[in-house]
């Protein structure tokens, strides 16, 4: 059984809050990861 890693993708300023753990990249080119305050920017 094989595990499915999903991405969110967007804008910056549509940016959802994430759920820990939850990875997104937005076009402006920046990389966040989820935590218990929504996102950190790892850019």
């Amino acid at each position: 059984m094989s595990d499915i890693i999903q991405f969110r993708r967007g804008r910056e300023a549509a940016l959802p809050a994430l759920k820990p753990g939850e990875p997104a990249f937005t076009d402006e080119g920046h990389m966040y990861v989820g935590n218990s305050g929504g996102g950190f920017n790892f850019s």
